[in-house]
């Protein structure tokens, strides 16, 4: 079985997420409509499952335990994945906290208040 498997778009009940290690994001460095993204709209069903999340070239992204930037070097990068392996039990509470605290209800209540 590949370490990384590619898939068309599809809902995310189509994958099976039980063998998943990590969600990558992938974005380019220093686009300008990018600078000031914390979280991608695709890491809330991400973190919902369970799943840590992996990303490049977004300067504000969250930070918390579970979101891991890559993109230091390729050496580091592999090293930053396995160790991954080792804490991907060890996330599950600040990834079930950050899910409880920030439901939609939450977030839309946060987006209507600026209004």
């Amino acid at each position: 079985q590949p370490n990384v498997t590619l898939s068309d778009p599809r809902d995310l009940s189509g994958l099976h997420l039980d063998s998943v290690l990590a969600a990558f994001m992938p974005y380019l460095k220093g686009l300008k409509e990018l600078e000031v993204a914390t979280l991608p709209n695709k890491a809330m069903p991400m973190l919902s499952h369970g799943i840590p999340l992996l990303f490049t070239g977004l300067p504000e992204m969250l930070d918390a335990p579970f979101v891991i930037e890559l993109g230091v070097n390729e050496a580091e990068d592999v090293k930053t994945i396995n160790s991954l392996r080792e804490d991907f039990h060890t996330l599950q509470p600040s990834i079930r906290e950050y899910v409880k605290q920030n439901t939609a209800d939450v977030r839309y209540d946060q987006l209507t208040s600026y209004f």
